[in-house]
């Protein structure tokens, strides 16, 4: 989940600014960028106060990834201006996700395993992040279309409802 979450946040990041150049809209480039990093700000702050009881759940992998997938699609399909909306969605949603997915490990492992999975969740988690935005460039270069940068967030939105809905319950964390 933190990979995908990760590839959301990363490769919204990575591509904005060209894409934007592409569609002839530059001027957007630097407020939206701005949104979508500070989006994260009362997102972050905010769970700590409900870290406890949203710990471990479901829900809110799946409504996150439902809200990134609404984000990312109104993204496609509507004009430039609004680009501050779905960023202010996605920048949000990404930090809710980070936030818990962090104290999944614990959560899930036992005992002496923890910084094993840690590590690993980590490592994954930066390298999806990364294959995310090469992935997208390779597709906009392609088929010439910019809007294709974007496609792995898509698949990576659909991908975080489908890994929180095969999260345990979070009876099994008791």
């Amino acid at each position: 989940m933190l990979g995908a979450n990760s590839l959301i946040y990363f490769g919204m990041n990575s591509w904005i600014a060209s894409y934007n150049q592409a569609i002839h809209a530059s001027s957007l480039t630097p407020i939206v960028l701005a949104v979508l990093n500070t989006a994260q700000l009362p997102a972050s702050i905010g769970v700590t106060f409900f870290a406890q009881r949203l710990a471990g759940r479901r829900w809110p992998f799946i409504v996150s990834g439902v809200i990134c997938m609404l984000a990312i699609t109104g993204w496609a399909m509507t004009p430039p201006t609004l680009e501050i909306l779905w960023v202010t969605l996605l920048g949000g949603s990404s930090a809710l996700v980070f936030t818990l997915g962090i104290a999944l490990p614990p959560l899930l492992a036992k005992p002496t395993e923890v910084a094993r999975l840690t590590g690993l969740t980590l490592s994954l988690t930066y390298c999806v992040a990364f294959v995310g935005p090469l992935l997208g460039g390779r597709l906009w270069d392609i088929f010439h279309l910019p809007l294709l940068a974007f496609l792995p967030v898509a698949v990576a939105s659909v991908t975080l409802v489908v890994l929180g809905a095969l999260l345990p319950s979070y009876a099994a964390f008791k």
